[in-house]
């Protein structure tokens, strides 16, 4: 058992921006397919929206999308590109102050529309997810539930239902993992991630990698520095993959490389400025898009590109600075860019937008 002081002082550490919800906090209220009784107040404030659809989306850059309907204004989802199905997943996050979702939806290319499989995940936000290109599956791990803590579940996503797999390991539980697919090793990676467990890592630096059947714990030569709520993904033009910044509990602005076996600092002086709570993504022109994420000023509204070296991205429209974004690459060479929240004198504000970026 997790003990709850351990858990009040990792939320002290992070401060209010890192958005965790501690044993400590008041009562959370789960939405979706594990809701709880008595969540009726809860669900109509996070209901999700209908309207008339506007898809026009721009040659190059950033565009806003307004769908006919659309999930409910939401941070820290898992969001996946299914290969298989040529569609968009995008699970939980939190919406409202608190409530924690446990609804999928999935986005076509035109179209936002509600899934509802017989059996789901619980509610959670900040899991780490993953597209398994060999065995077809989007794989989703952990994440922090209703009560505060991490989790240690992993489930598979198929295009029709999800279903919980139980290995024999696994890593503890956790939230904020760094998790994409391995190109080289064609299985999913896993590294670090927040486990607020006394007996191992809280701020964690083991890396794992998940065959479909069992998770693996890996002991390179080389590792970076323990965190989570880092930016992950394979780089589509040199076969690896890239892991930027993240939280330990201090903001980190480096940048990893992993050749399926080692670990290689590949940072240079040009490069985002340190955050957390951002994504990373493949595009078609071959580099990986990141936007915003958490600086030390609050929320940041910058894209960068990262081909063998980082290059900020100049726009006339972007989407407004944000903490916390769902986005993924959408299947066309594009991004899609949902959601995030945005702190104000009154609180934090979360966002239910859609956007579409093209090289």
């Amino acid at each position: 058992m997790v003990r709850r002081d351990v858990v009040r002082s990792w939320t002290a550490r992070v401060g209010s921006l890192a958005l965790l919800l501690a044993a400590s906090c008041s009562p959370v209220t789960t939405v979706g397919a594990s809701a709880l009784p008595g969540a009726a107040a809860a669900a109509t404030a996070c209901a999700s929206s209908t309207g008339a659809a506007t898809t026009t989306i721009a040659v190059h850059g950033w565009s806003q999308l307004v769908p006919g309907a659309s999930p409910v204004a939401r941070s820290e989802a898992a969001i996946e590109y299914d290969g298989a199905r040529g569609e968009v997943v995008l699970f939980g996050g939190t919406c409202g102050e608190s409530t924690m979702l446990a609804d999928t939806w999935l986005w076509n290319g035109n179209s936002w529309r509600e899934a509802k499989p017989a059996q789901s995940p619980s509610a959670r936000s900040r899991a780490g997810v993953a597209y398994d290109s060999v065995r077809r599956q989007v794989v989703l791990f952990g994440g922090v539930g209703g009560d505060g803590f991490p989790l240690p579940d992993p489930w598979t996503w198929d295009g029709k239902g999800w279903s919980e797999a139980h290995p024999v390991t696994r890593p503890s539980a956790r939230s904020g993992p760094n998790m994409t697919y391995d190109p080289i090793a064609r299985r999913v990676l896993l590294f670090g991630g927040f486990a607020a467990d006394p007996r191992g890592c809280s701020e964690c630096s083991d890396t794992w990698t998940w065959d479909g059947t069992t998770w693996e714990e890996l002991h390179p030569i080389g590792s970076p520095p323990p965190r989570y709520g880092g930016a992950i993904s394979a780089d589509p033009r040199a076969g690896r993959v890239i892991l930027f910044g993240g939280r330990r509990p201090e903001l980190i602005g480096d940048t990893f490389s992993w050749d399926g076996a080692t670990w290689s600092d590949v940072s240079s002086s040009a490069a985002p400025s340190p955050r957390v709570f951002m994504q990373l993504a493949p595009t078609g022109s071959g580099a990986l898009l990141l936007f915003g994420g958490e600086g030390d000023r609050g929320a940041l509204g910058d894209t960068w590109l990262w081909r063998d070296g980082w290059t900020a991205e100049a726009g006339t429209s972007t989407p407004p600075p944000r903490i916390g974004a769902a986005l993924a690459q959408d299947g066309t060479g594009g991004v899609l860019l949902f959601g995030g929240f945005q702190l104000t004198a009154t609180g934090r504000v979360r966002l239910g937008d859609t956007w579409a970026w093209r090289p």
